[in-house]
């Protein structure tokens, strides 16, 4: 009897100590990475490989990240998926998407990116006929960033978020990290369609939900998108602002690509605000940044060498490394053709900018001299002007004076009509060489009054419409020229027997309009009598406008605009 009792306690101990424990693979999520190593050898002395394959995703997760543990991560991901296979495949599944989101993120080669398209089309099948709804919206956004890395078109990006707006809008097992990740991306979507308003709304339901959730990270990168989309609508100083509330953050500055782009829209800024040197500076940063990343992007390949390792035979393998050093020799090269190209584009925008202001500093010489001739033909005018009216007519006058109350004779009254004649025609010129009442009476009354002087045929009209713009003296006297100019053309040249004069006053500037009914603009270009260099030379001073429309006998018709006289 005591035989048989202890026998059966010897099967009992051994049954015992043959099972494996058992244990809540969710709990190893809370402990730490060395603790999870220690987990990881229990579970294989134990030959528990569903603990082993919960302990390599948990792994996973924890070193997901850290870009310097990125093939770690993606080793322990396939080993996952592995060992999940057949004990659980929702797990495995999910583990396909994770990967398929890290190679979508850090897989420059194109080997990469599609064992992540691969990967994410097993989920969405398993995901499909497992009618699983937080999975199918996972694989969907899994789609638009895949989609967004190979630069396909908008229209696929479109059909998977209509598919994950059916999907939040029923409800059904989606988790804030979802919701976070949905209204993410459909902000980036609206920016892309140049929505602003509708993508900042989406921006801060998903900075709301990342703050809720303490997912700092996704909430720093909400708050560059905002940015952006705030010199997208001109409010550069907002932008700059916010910029330089993340300028420290380390969460940005840890990731080489939300670094660069932090600098890239801190210099687009900055330059819209003119702020030239503080700009350039951040330029270099970005570059800087730019060179990180493209050594960076050398080690990427390795995750191809390392999914051949897992997937592919042994001679493939060999085809991998061969075409992996050739990709990298193609990346130097195509480093040293970027640095040509940048040199060149910098020499010819220097070149440009060389020529630009060449001729910015000859048309400045051009517009002085111009200015410089003008005034001098002014002063000159008015220097006759009051001789004219000071010396000679004063003379006259005087002379008047002593004829009027000399003695009477005979030819004293034909004398006083002749000096009054004389005495006119003097008045006349001085005013036709300087008005010197222009200033104090401005444009319009002073425009009446020369054509009233002119105008012996009565065939000269005037009008002026609209309320006369405040004007200085010289653009006065400079408009005041070209109407003067183009009335003795038209009379001396165009025989014309009509003219009209017209004036049209805006809040900005002043047009101008002379038609008369002559001989047309090539007789009186022929004739040499027309003096239209001065007239150009004066419209070219406030940057105006000149058109010239002409038939042969039927007339001219002169056009000048003046936009902006300030």
């Amino acid at each position: 009897m005591k035989t048989r009792l202890t026998l059966l306690i010897l099967l009992c101990t051994q049954w015992v100590f043959s099972q494996k424990p058992v244990f809540d693979y969710w709990s190893l999520q809370n402990i730490s990475e060395a603790q999870l190593e220690i987990k990881l050898d229990s579970f294989s002395r134990f030959n528990d490989p569903l603990g082993q394959a919960f302990v390599y995703k948990f792994l996973a997760n924890k070193y997901n990240g850290d870009r310097s543990n990125r093939l770690k991560v993606v080793e322990m991901s396939m080993k996952a998926i592995k060992l999940f296979e057949g004990k659980n495949d929702l797990q495995k599944n999910w583990q396909k998407l994770f990967l398929a989101n890290l190679f979508t993120e850090f897989g420059d080669g194109k080997q990469a990116l599609e064992y992540a398209q691969t990967l994410t089309n097993e989920a969405l099948a398993f995901a499909q006929k497992a009618k699983d709804p937080k999975m199918q919206l996972t694989v969907y956004q899994t789609f638009i960033r895949l989609s967004e890395t190979l630069e396909t078109q908008n229209n696929q990006i479109d059909d998977h978020l209509k598919k994950c707006d059916k999907i939040v809008a029923d409800g059904i097992g989606v988790d804030e990290n979802q919701l976070k990740a949905y209204y993410f991306q459909k902000g980036k979507f609206n920016i892309n369609k140049k929505n602003y308003t509708e993508a900042n709304v989406n921006f801060d339901k998903s900075e709301q939900i990342s703050r809720s959730i303490s997912d700092t990270a996704f909430l720093l990168v909400c708050q560059m998108f905002k940015a952006q989309i705030k010199r997208f609508n001109g409010q550069n100083k907002e932008a700059l602002k916010d910029l330089n509330n993340l300028i420290s953050e380390e969460k940005i500055n840890a990731d080489l690509i939300l670094k660069r782009w932090k600098y890239q829209e801190t210099a687009l800024v900055l330059g819209n605000l003119n702020q030239l040197k503080e700009a350039n500076l951040t330029w270099l940063s970005y570059y800087k940044t730019q060179e990180e990343i493209e050594k960076d992007a050398i080690n990427n390949y390795q995750m191809a060498e390392l999914i051949s390792t897992f997937l592919i035979t042994d001679q493939k393998y060999e085809n991998e490394k061969l075409l992996m050093t050739n990709q990298v020799i193609d990346l130097e090269n195509q480093n040293y053709i970027k640095l040509l190209i940048i040199f060149v584009m910098v020499v010819f925008v220097l070149l440009l900018l060389f020529i630009v202001r060449i001729k910015w500093q000859k048309l400045r010489s051009d517009s002085q001299k111009t200015e410089l001739l003008l005034h001098g033909q002014e002063q000159e005018r008015s220097r006759l002007s009051h001789e004219l009216h000071d010396s000679v007519g004063n003379s006259l006058a005087a002379l008047k004076t002593n004829v009027f109350f000399t003695e009477d004779s005979p030819n004293k009254e034909n004398l006083l009509k002749i000096l009054d004649e004389l005495y006119n025609s003097i008045r006349n010129i001085s005013h036709h060489l300087y008005p010197n009442h222009l200033v104090q009476d401005g444009l319009e009354r002073t425009l009446t009054d020369y054509i009233n002087l002119i105008n012996v045929k009565k065939n000269i009209v005037f009008h002026s419409y609209g309320t006369p713009k405040a004007l200085s003296e010289n653009q006065t006297l400079n408009i005041f020229r070209i109407v003067q100019e183009l009335l003795g053309n038209a009379q001396k040249h165009a025989n014309a027997t009509q003219i009209e004069v017209d004036i049209f006053n805006n809040e900005n500037g002043i047009s101008i309009r002379v038609q008369d009914d002559g001989v047309g603009m090539e007789k009186m270009l022929n004739s040499n009598g027309i003096g239209l260099k001065n007239v150009e030379n004066r419209v070219n001073l406030y940057k105006g406008h000149i058109e010239y429309i002409s038939d042969q006998d039927t007339g001219t018709t002169v056009i000048i605009s003046f936009e902006n006289l300030d």
